[in-house]
């Protein structure tokens, strides 16, 4: 890999390798802003989910889940 090459997940040797460079570029105050004030609304305005199914039909690395 060259050094001007942006290094992607699929790059990484392992899973775990690639989970844990997504978490520390998705740690940014705008992210944990935006996951504060999602999880806020949801808690609001969403009944509880105990003993229901849910299916996360959306596409990408599942952040907004």
């Amino acid at each position: 890999m060259s050094n001007n090459k942006v290094k992607t997940f699929y790059d990484y040797e392992t899973p775990k390798e690639a989970l844990e460079a997504f978490l520390r570029a998705h740690n940014t105050l705008e992210d944990r802003m935006r996951d504060e004030a999602l999880r806020k609304f949801l808690i609001k305005h969403l009944s509880p989910i105990e003993g229901k199914t849910v299916l996360d039909a959306g596409a990408g690395g599942g952040i907004w889940t």
